[in-house]
């Protein structure tokens, strides 16, 4: 037997006993509107084709290194990317010209450093982050130094900053150091992290 489709519910709810024998396939397109207590049984594998507006997680990485003791009161210029050995990239490095950091693409990005400093005696040697907005005017945004000790010493500090970079052209970064005496410097290698940077892209901006 058939049922006219004119006429024939007066219920918007069908008891599921009363549905038997070969029901008709229905049209995806026509369901609308499911709550996921409905979604029930061995469900069918879902696309990721059909799945939008997710997020594929870190897409840059990449660590530069200062290549040999710095001693000037000066940026910090002698860096190159880590690449040899198991020194890691992810994705598209930032670059680097005359110590100054270029982004390769917008978005947060995180900056984790560390300075190795070998101080003289009385020497307080410090080192900074420093960002433009405008590739042109740079202001501090990331401060470490060393103890005026009586004695020379050497120790390692970190360095962290948040970035939002919102133009590859202008947001820029570098490293400065000061206050460096006669005999005092920040220790570069190029084979291992004394002195260096690794940059993230944490998101969008």
């Amino acid at each position: 037997a058939s049922i006219s489709s004119a006429g024939a519910f007066t219920s918007t709810t069908i008891d599921a006993t009363k549905l038997t024998g070969n029901l008709p396939a229905v049209n995806g397109s026509a369901l609308t509107n499911l709550t996921a207590a409905n979604l029930t049984g061995a469900l069918p594998a879902i696309s990721g084709a059909s799945l939008t507006g997710l997020s594929s997680g870190l897409s840059s990485a990449s660590t530069f290194r200062l290549q040999a003791n710095h001693t000037t009161n000066a940026d910090l210029t002698n860096w190159a990317e880590a690449t040899t050995g198991s020194d890691g990239r992810l994705g598209t490095a930032v670059s680097q010209s005359s110590g100054v950091f270029t982004f390769p693409s917008t978005g947060i990005w995180f900056i984790s450093a560390q300075v190795t400093f070998q101080g003289q005696a009385n020497d307080q040697v410090t080192c900074n982050i420093n960002t433009t907005t405008d590739n042109s005017s740079y202001t501090s945004k990331s401060y470490c130094t060393t103890e005026d000790k009586s004695h020379a010493a050497n120790i390692t500090v970190p360095m962290t900053l948040l970035v939002d970079v919102t133009n590859t052209s202008n947001v820029k970064v570098k490293f400065t150091a000061s206050s460096l005496n006669s005999g005092s410097y920040l220790w570069g290698s190029s084979g291992q992290n004394m002195t260096a940077a690794t940059f993230i892209k944490l998101g969008e901006t």
